[in-house]
């Protein structure tokens, strides 16, 4: 089949849309085409189609520079249309009359993302997330499938939409052996992510480094912009460097020589059922882990035997962690490999592949 996924808010090179489900697909046989910011190009038998530059802030990308994409994906003429963010949900019924097979890629609960957003207003966020999900309601009622990152996500479109799958984002397995020895990593901590912010425990992760004396490499866009200065203050002795987003190749290579993965996120309604792919990648690289004390998140360290839970606003108690893990090398060290073994055994994108080419499978039937 001819299949377009479309984003406006990632990166074209995302690791889910892109290097998972998309080119899942074109090995799979079919005609791929990925329509999102920058330019276009092929890679890995996908059709890139850039739409130029990216939006000029959040109201840009929702308003405007998401029409841009939806407009040159239904250029395309597909028999799939695959969306990956809330703002394309309104062209999604412009696609259904058109007759095509909708899929809506929910990453996120994104009314309890809502309720988590520092940039509404908190008098009105619990008004907008309403609103937001009988707006969801309407439009998934009409598609084809919900895909779901998650089962909590899956069971919020359970009764309003169709067909629902769980295509969790598990990190694709390694092509170039195990992974490398803590004893010879040269970076002591490290953090990856899209975007380093207050409530990804941004504040408390460089004071923790910086309280151990420990070199954290953190990558990711630093949001808000002013967030930045203020960390760096909370880091006089120069523990953090940051690195601002990289391709996802060249941060695969980074986390290769990082011996320790912090992930002390805060408690938000949507983070606590989340199932973190920067967790599974650490442990796919062999990182111990120090990540925040949630119950599905302990469930899963602790049944691996591959890191630390600890409270995500407790300083000392991350500090602590840090400087323990980082004195006893060969307790780091194996639970570096507890994480990487799990990750071989049953935390891997080869399972949740197949359910996505079996959905794709349905709708020829």
């Amino acid at each position: 089949m001819k299949v377009c996924h479309m984003t406006s808010a990632h990166p074209k090179e995302d690791s889910r849309i892109f290097f998972k489900e998309c080119v899942s697909l074109a090995n799979a046989g079919h005609e791929v085409y990925l329509v999102g910011k920058g330019d276009s190009y092929e890679k890995h038998g996908v059709h890139m189609i850039g739409v130029g530059e990216e939006s000029r802030g959040r109201f840009d990308r929702m308003f405007r520079f998401s029409r841009v994409v939806c407009q040159a994906a239904i250029g395309l003429d597909c028999d799939i249309y695959h969306f990956h963010d809330p703002e394309l949900l309104p062209y999604c019924l412009k696609l259904k009359r058109a007759g095509k097979t909708v899929v809506f890629d929910s990453h996120e609960d994104v009314p309890a993302v809502i309720m988590s957003r520092e940039w509404i207003p908190k008098p009105l966020r619990y008004l907008v997330s309403r609103v937001y999900r009988a707006l969801e309601t309407i439009i998934v009622r009409k598609l084809d499938a919900v895909v779901a990152a998650t089962p909590h996500i899956e069971r919020q479109f359970q009764g309003r939409t169709g067909k629902t799958a769980t295509v969790r984002n598990y990190p694709l397995l390694r092509t170039s052996g195990e992974p490398l020895e803590h004893h010879k990593r040269t970076l002591q901590l490290g953090y990856t992510g899209v975007r380093i912010s207050p409530d990804r425990g941004a504040a408390q992760m460089v004071k923790a480094a910086s309280a151990a004396k420990a070199r954290l490499d953190a990558y990711g866009t630093v949001k808000p912009a002013e967030l930045k200065q203020e960390l760096e203050q909370m880091d006089p002795d120069g523990y953090v460097t940051f690195h601002g987003l990289v391709p996802f190749e060249e941060l695969q290579q980074q986390m290769e020589n990082m011996k320790i993965g912090l992930l002390v996120e805060h408690p938000t309604q949507n983070g606590v059922n989340a199932l973190c792919i920067k967790m599974f990648e650490y442990m796919l690289h062999g990182m111990a882990l120090i990540v925040s004390d949630f119950p599905l998140w302990r469930e899963i360290v602790t049944e691996a035997d591959c890191g630390v839970c600890v409270d995500p606003f407790d300083v000392d108690a991350i500090s602590r962690a840090i400087t323990e893990l980082l004195a006893d090398e060969k307790r780091t060290a194996q639970m570096g490999m507890n994480g990487y073994r799990a990750v071989l055994d049953r935390y891997n994108w080869k399972a949740e592949e197949k359910k996505l080419l079996s959905l794709y499978g349905s709708f020829g039937k």
